[in-house]
C-alpha cells in the first residue's frame, strides 16, 4: 500500500514550480499577484499533511535553516503588532499583497519544502526538473512578448517611451520585468543544477529541458533590459568559474564566441530595435533613476524606526515623511512603493532584527559551496536584489535556493511511516480560507471593472461592495473611474474609503480633494489637501493645488507661499 507521503510527492514540488507561472488577467483584478498568493496558501495546506520534518532536524544544517525560519516569522509578527499601520501590515498592499499573512504561509512552505527535499537528493532533483519546466515556459513567454506576441496581456502595458526611443520590458508571468528577470536568474541556477546531475542519458527530457532552459533564460534576460540582471548572470557566472578553478576549453570557448557573434547580429537587425533604444535610455539614465537617493532617504526611515521597523508593507506610507527635498526636487513624479533592496526593506519594515535575520540567512547558505552551481545561483539572486525588493516568487526561490545548499547529499537513514503531521490539518484549513477569501475578493473586483466598462453601474457597484465583504478593495482605482466617467457624486463614498485603505493616503486624500473642487465645496476641498501635505510633505502637487486653492479664493499672500513652496519642489510646477 502506498503511504500517504509517497501519494503526494509531487505537490510541494509542482506547487513551488507554478507560483511563479499563474496569472489569471480577465478573471481577478489583481491577476498577477492573487492567483501566486492563493496558490501559495492553497499548496502549503495541501502540503502540510504530509510533512515529515525527522531528516530536517536530524542535520545541523537543517536545524539553522529552522531556527532562521522561526526566528524571521517571530520578527514579522512583532513588526506587524507594532506597526503604524496594521490592517495593512496583516493583509499587505495591493500590489504585492506581502503581509503577515501572505509572508508567514510563505517561510511555512519553505519550512516544508526543505523537509521534503531532506528525504534524499531525488527530492532536491524533483524540485529542480519542476522548476526548470516553470523557467523555460516563462523565458519562452517573455522572449514572446519582445517579439511582439501575447495572447494574454495588453502589449501597450509594458511598451515605454514614445517612438523611434520605444522599450519592450517583458513581464512574463511575474506582473513586472524586473521580477520576471530576477525569478529568471534563480531559473538559470536551478536548471544548470539539474544538468549537472547527469541523470539519464543525453536526450532524455530531463537532459534536454536543462540544456534549453538556461540558454532561453539568459535570452529573456537579455532582453528584457534589466540591468540588475545581467549584472547578477555576470557575476554569478564568475563566481561559477572562480569556484571549479578551471580553465575554459576551447569547444566552450568557441561555442561563447558564437553566441556573442549572434547576439551582436541580433542587436543591430531590426528585431534589436528596441534593444537599442534600451541602451539610449541607460545612456541617459547611468545611475538608475531615483535609486541613489532612495537608499539613501530609506536609510534615514530604517534608522528611525530601528527597533521593529515601521510594519510590514508601510513603506510607501512611512518613506514619505522622511524623503527629502533633493529626491522630491530630482523626480517629482515618482511614486516610491518600495526601498528597491532587499536588505533596505527588510530594515525598514522589521527594523535591525529582520534585517540580521536575513542577512544571518544569506551567510549561512553562502557558508556552504558544496554545490557550486547553486552557490552561483545564491550570489547571483543577492545581487539582483540589491536594487528590487522581494516578491512571493523571488523570495521563495532565493530560500529554496538557501535550503538546497544546506542539506547533505547522502540519503537519510530511512523511517518509519508517520503520520502525526495531521494534527496541522487546523493550520491547513486556515490556509484554505485565505486562498479563497482573496480569490473571491478579487473575482468581484473583476467583475466590478468589466460592469463599469459596460456602463453596468448598479453591477458594478454590487460587485464593489461584495469585494469589500470579502476584504479585498481598490478604493482609489473605482473612485478615479467613476469621476472619468462624470460619476462625481457615485465617486465620493469609495474616495472618503480610500483615505483609510490605501497604501498611499497621499494620492487618496488629492482624489478626495478633486471630488470637493468639483462640488465647490471649499472648505472640504482645503481639509482634504492639508491632509495630502501631511501625509507626504515634500510633494509638489498638493502645495500646487493648495496655492491654486488660495488664490482662486484671494488668499494672495498665502497662494503665492505655496506657489513658491510648489516651484521649490518642482521647479515646473505652475508654468
Amino acid at each position: 500500500m502506498i503511504s500517504l507521503r509517497v501519494s503526494a510527492l509531487w505537490i510541494a514540488p509542482c506547487v513551488a514550480a507554478a507560483i511563479p507561472l499563474v496569472i489569471a488577467p480577465g478573471f481577478l483584478f489583481f491577476y498577477d499577484v492573487t492567483p501566486k498568493i492563493a496558490l501559495l496558501c492553497g499548496g502549503t495546506a495541501l502540503s502540510l499533511p504530509f510533512l515529515d520534518p525527522r531528516p530536517l532536524f536530524a542535520t545541523r544544517t537543517g536545524r539553522w535553516l529552522c531556527l532562521l525560519l522561526g526566528a524571521m516569522f517571530v520578527s514579522l509578527l512583532a513588526s506587524t503588532v507594532f506597526s503604524t499601520r496594521l490592517e495593512l501590515s496583516v493583509f499587505g498592499t495591493n500590489w504585492r499583497q506581502f503581509g503577515l499573512i501572505t509572508q508567514s504561509a510563505l517561510l511555512l512552505f519553505v519550512f516544508v519544502v526543505a523537509a521534503d527535499m531532506s528525504h534524499g537528493p531525488e527530492r532536491v532533483r524533483a524540485y529542480l526538473q519542476a522548476g526548470t519546466v516553470a523557467t523555460l515556459l516563462i523565458a519562452l513567454y517573455g522572449i514572446l512578448q519582445y517579439l511582439g506576441w501575447d495572447p494574454w496581456l495588453d502589449p501597450r502595458t509594458y511598451h515605454i517611451g514614445d517612438a523611434p526611443f520605444t522599450i519592450v520590458r517583458p513581464p512574463g508571468t511575474l506582473g513586472y520585468v524586473t521580477y520576471c528577470a530576477n525569478y529568471l536568474v534563480f531559473g538559470t541556477a536551478q536548471a544548470l543544477a539539474l544538468y549537472r546531475c547527469k541523470t539519464g542519458h543525453r536526450f532524455s527530457w530531463p537532459v534536454l529541458l536543462s540544456g534549453a532552459a538556461p540558454v532561453l533564460a539568459t535570452i529573456a534576460i537579455l532582453l528584457s533590459g534589466t540591468r540588475a540582471a545581467w549584472l547578477a548572470l555576470l557575476l554569478g557566472g564568475l563566481t561559477l568559474i572562480i569556484l571549479e578553478g578551471k580553465r575554459p576549453s576551447r569547444r566552450a570557448i568557441a561555442i561563447s564566441a558564437a553566441i556573442a557573434t549572434l547576439a551582436a547580429i541580433f542587436y543591430l537587425s531590426p528585431a534589436g530595435l528596441h534593444l537599442r533604444s534600451r541602451m539610449h535610455w541607460f545612456r541617459e539614465d547611468p545611475t538608475g533613476g531615483a535609486r541613489l537617493y532612495l537608499w539613501r532617504d530609506s536609510l534615514r526611515l530604517a534608522a528611525r524606526h530601528s527597533l521593529l521597523g515601521s510594519g510590514l508593507e508601510t513603506f510607501s506610507i512611512a518613506f514619505p515623511l522622511v524623503q527629502s527635498r533633493d529626491l522630491s526636487r530630482a523626480f517629482p513624479e515618482f511614486y516610491h512603493e518600495s526601498a528597491h533592496n532587499m536588505f533596505l526593506d527588510a530594515a525598514a519594515s522589521q527594523g535591525l532584527p529582520g534585517l540580521l535575520i536575513l542577512l544571518a540567512a544569506a551567510a549561512l547558505g553562502l557558508r556552504n559551496r558544496r554545490n557550486p552551481v547553486l552557490f552561483a545561483g545564491l550570489v547571483a539572486i543577492l545581487v539582483c536584489h540589491q536594487f528590487s525588493v522581494f516578491t512571493v516568487p523571488t523570495e521563495l526561490a532565493c530560500w529554496m535556493t538557501i535550503a538546497m545548499l544546506l542539506l547533505p547529499d547522502e540519503k537519510p537513514a530511512p523511517t518509519d511511516p508517520d503520520r502525526r503531521m495531521l494534527w496541522l490539518l487546523p493550520i491547513s484549513l486556515t490556509l484554505l480560507f485565505v486562498a479563497i477569501r482573496i480569490t473571491a475578493g478579487d473575482y468581484h473586483l473583476a467583475r466590478m471593472r468589466s460592469a463599469l466598462e459596460a456602463s453596468r453601474f448598479p453591477d458594478a457597484e454590487a460587485q464593489y461592495l461584495a469585494a469589500r465583504r470579502w476584504g479585498s478593495h481598490a478604493d482609489i482605482w473605482f473612485s478615479r473611474k467613476q469621476i472619468t466617467l462624470g460619476r462625481i457624486l457615485q465617486a465620493l463614498p469609495s474616495a472618503i474609503s480610500a483615505t483609510t485603505t490605501a497604501e498611499d493616503p497621499y494620492n487618496a486624500w488629492m482624489n478626495l480633494g478633486l471630488i470637493y473642487a468639483q462640488m465647490n465645496n471649499v472648505v472640504q476641498t482645503e481639509r482634504c489637501i492639508r491632509e495630502a501635505i501631511a501625509t507626504s510633505p515634500n510633494w509638489y502637487k498638493p502645495h500646487l493645488a493648495l496655492a491654486q486653492l488660495f488664490l482662486a479664493t484671494n488668499r494672495q499672500q498665502e497662494g503665492q507661499r505655496e506657489l513658491q513652496l510648489a516651484r521649490d519642489l518642482n521647479p515646473a510646477a505652475g508654468k
